[in-house]
């Protein structure tokens, strides 16, 4: 995966989405559980591997924080604040229509890898 630039605005629309516009104009909505099925922490790898990461029914955004040019790291309303998402890794996530065809531009982040 090649290097992703930082996107030039980042939106956290509380208890919906994480929305980014990129650099190139491109903007990726990614609904808040898709993200914290996903985080990249280590114990929620784990949990992945072992049936999937809990996630709660009412679910929200507690914090979020730039990491310099890497990523975004938020900080969930289930006490959650581990991972750190990277800009390549949000991208690629991205299932709107032009990104990803076949999806139609859904509105879940595609399947752990």
């Amino acid at each position: 995966m090649r290097p992703q630039p930082p996107p030039s605005e980042v939106t956290v629309e509380r208890g919906r989405a994480v929305v980014l516009r990129w650099a190139d104009g491109h903007l990726t909505e990614l609904p808040l559980p898709a993200l914290r099925r996903r985080c990249p922490c280590v114990a929620c790898h784990d949990a992945r591997a072992g049936g999937g990461v809990p996630v709660a029914e009412r679910l929200d955004v507690a914090g979020a924080e730039l990491v310099g040019a890497y990523g975004l790291a938020l900080a969930w309303t289930d006490g959650h604040g581990d991972g750190v998402y990277s800009w390549e890794v949000l991208r690629s996530w991205c299932v709107c229509a032009t990104c990803d065809p076949a999806a139609g531009g859904g509105a879940e982040a595609p399947a752990p890898t």
